[in-house]
C-alpha cells in the first residue's frame, strides 16, 4: 500500500482526498479560487466538475512540487513534457472550472511545503526555487491556452455537426488541450468530436514517435539464434570483451608519470579493432554507407553491453572512411553488436575494416557507481532482513 491508502484505512476514510494529507490543500484550492467547498462527489454525482477540479489541481500541485524539488522541470521532451502537460492540465481546471485568478496555482506551493515539509525538508529547502519555476510555467501555460483557445475558435467555425479528430489531435498535440476540454468547448457551440479520428491521428503520432526513439537508441537490431548461428558458421569467433570489463586505468582522465600505466591506458583508450560482420536487423553485408542504422561485431571490443543490470556504453568507432555513432551496444549469443549510423554522408565501413573504438568514459564514470551501489544496497538488505527473519523465528 502506498501512503495515501494507508493514511485512508487509519484515519477511516473511503478516500485518500478525504484524510488530512488532501484536506488542508483543498482549503487552500478554495482560498485561492472562491470556488464552493470540496464534496467529494465522482462521476454522474458531480455535474459541474468542481470536485474533479479540486483533486486535480491538488494531486498535481504536489506533483509538480516533489518533481521540481528533486531536480526535474517542465519542458518539451520526455518526462519534463510530462511535467509541462500536467502543470498545464492543472491551471486550465483551475481557471476554467474553479474560475480561479491568472497565476493562482504557483501560490499552493505554500500549503504542500506545509503539509509534507517536515519529512520531506527538500520541499522547505527549495521551496522558492519550486514557486519561481511553476510560476515562470504558469505565466507561458495562459498564453498557450489563450492560443489554443482561439484556434479552436477557427477549427469550428464552419464545422456544421461535428469537428474532426485531426482538429482535435492538433489542439492537444500543439496547445495540450486534452479532448475531453475540446468535447466541452465543441457541446457548448452543438457540436461533437470525431474521437475516432483524434484517436486515430494520437495513434499514429505515438508509432512515429517510437520509431525515432527506437532508431535513436539502436532498438531495431536485434539477433535470433539463428543469426548467431549463421555467424559462428562463417567461422566468426565470438566478440572478445575483456578490454570492456578492464576499464578503471583508461577511465582516470588524469595523464599518468607511469610509461607503462599511460601504454595500458592509451591501449584501453583507443582500442584497435577488426569489423568481422554487419547486419542490418535482417540481413548481412559486406560493407554499410552513411545513412543506414546497422549493428556492426567487432572482433573485440572496449564497449561494454547491456547486461547485468548496467546499460550500455555509447561512443564511436573511426574508420578510414568515416566516424560511426555508436548509440547502443547488445550481446546476442557472446556476439557484441555495436549499433548506430554514421556521422557524415561519406562514411563508409566494410567487412576487414580496422577501426578504432573510442568509448565515452565520461558517461560510464557515471554510470557505474550507480550500478555498484545498487549491488551495495541489495546486499545490504538482505543482510537486514536476514537478520530480521531470524530474530523473529526465535
Amino acid at each position: 500500500m502506498g501512503f495515501e491508502r494507508l493514511t485512508s484505512i487509519l484515519q477511516n476514510k473511503m478516500s485518500n482526498y478525504d484524510t488530512d494529507v488532501f484536506i488542508p490543500i483543498f482549503n487552500a484550492i478554495q482560498g485561492a479560487t472562491g470556488a464552493r467547498p470540496y464534496s467529494g462527489k465522482v462521476g454522474p454525482d458531480d455535474v459541474d466538475k468542481v470536485d474533479m477540479s479540486y483533486r486535480v489541481v491538488a494531486d498535481h500541485i504536489r506533483t509538480l512540487s516533489f518533481a521540481i524539488a528533486d531536480g526535474s522541470y517542465p519542458g518539451n521532451e520526455g518526462r519534463e513534457y510530462v511535467l509541462r502537460r500536467i502543470l498545464r492540465r492543472a491551471v486550465r481546471y483551475g481557471t476554467e472550472v474553479l474560475k480561479a485568478d491568472k497565476g493562482f496555482f504557483n501560490g499552493l506551493v505554500k500549503v504542500v511545503v506545509e503539509v509534507m515539509g517536515n519529512v520531506f525538508p527538500e520541499l522547505k529547502q527549495d521551496e522558492d526555487h519550486i514557486v519561481d519555476t511553476i510560476a515562470s510555467e504558469e505565466k507561458s501555460c495562459g498564453r498557450t491556452l489563450v492560443n489554443g483557445i482561439e484556434k479552436f475558435k477557427k477549427a469550428a467555425q464552419d464545422v456544421k455537426e461535428k469537428l474532426s479528430g485531426q482538429d482535435a489531435f492538433l489542439l492537444w498535440d500543439t496547445y495540450v488541450f486534452p479532448l475531453d476540454l475540446t468535447q466541452l468547448m465543441a457541446e457548448e457551440r452543438g457540436l461533437t468530436v470525431d474521437v475516432d479520428g483524434y484517436n486515430k491521428a494520437m495513434n499514429e503520432a505515438r508509432e512515429r514517435s517510437r520509431n525515432a526513439q527506437n532508431k535513436q537508441a539502436g532498438k531495431t537490431i536485434a539477433m535470433d539464434a539463428d543469426t548467431t548461428s549463421a555467424l559462428q558458421k562463417k567461422g566468426i569467433s565470438t566478440t572478445n570483451l575483456v578490454l570492456a570489463l578492464c576499464w578503471t586505468i583508461c577511465s582516470c582522465m588524469q595523464g599518468c608519470d607511469d610509461v607503462l600505466v599511460a601504454s595500458i591506458c592509451l591501449l584501453w583508450r583507443d582500442h584497435r579493432s577488426v569489423i568481422k560482420a554487419i547486419y542490418t536487423g535482417s540481413e548481412f553485408l559486406e560493407d554499410t554507407a552513411a545513412g543506414d542504422e546497422v549493428g556492426v561485431v567487432l572482433e573485440s571490443t572496449s564497449f561494454y553491453a547491456e547486461q547485468g543490470g548496467q546499460i550500455y556504453d555509447t561512443g564511436v568507432l573511426e574508420g578510414p572512411f568515416g566516424t560511426f555513432q555508436v548509440s547502443n551496444v547488445q550481446t546476442f549469443g557472446g556476439f557484441i553488436v555495436h549499433i548506430g549510423y554514421f556521422t557524415d554522408d561519406s562514411g563508409r565501413f566494410s567487412v576487414g575494416d580496422k577501426v578504432n573504438c573510442k568509448v565515452d568514459y565520461v558517461r560510464r564514470k557515471l554510470i557505474a557507481p550507480n550500478h555498484t551501489c545498487t549491488h551495495m544496497l541489495n546486499f545490504a538488505l538482505r543482510e537486514v532482513l536476514d537478520l530480521i527473519f531470524l530474530t523473529a523465528s526465535l
